[in-house]
């Protein structure tokens, strides 16, 4: 999104990260078949690790040839995330002027619904309490 204008004239900007005025929404009915192909690929990695077929797993599952070489059991576990993910998430923004919460309408697209709080004001929802 880098930065958007809300229906109340303010700008909303994602260019910090981590960002309070920013999230991610993941859909109740993507969220089993997510967590059941992320945990069925990092089993899957680790029989591979465990049985000498390491580069070749990550190979066939990041492509050939591709810059994701991995020094560390750590950064393939958390492609496998993404990888799951990615088209599931849903980027939400808050604006800090009016509260209006802005929802994504598909993941990957540069489109957003705007949804208005029955409270006036920007209630940080958004923002981890501390």
């Amino acid at each position: 999104m880098s930065q958007m204008a809300c229906l109340c004239g303010a700008v909303i900007r994602d260019t910090v990260y981590p960002c309070a005025t920013e999230g991610l929404l993941l859909r109740q009915q993507d969220q089993e078949r997510c967590q059941e192909a992320v945990g069925r690929d990092i089993v899957a990695f680790f029989a591979a690790v465990r049985d000498g077929h390491r580069d070749e797993w990550i190979e066939r599952i990041f492509g050939a040839g591709s810059e994701l070489r991995y020094d560390n059991d750590d950064e393939v576990v958390w492609r496998i995330n993404h990888l799951h993910l990615d088209d599931a998430w849903l980027s939400i923004a808050e604006c800090e002027t009016c509260g209006r919460l802005w929802v994504q309408k598909q993941s990957g697209q540069n489109a957003y619904l705007s949804y208005a709080p029955d409270q006036s004001g920007y209630a940080a929802v958004l923002r981890r309490a501390r």
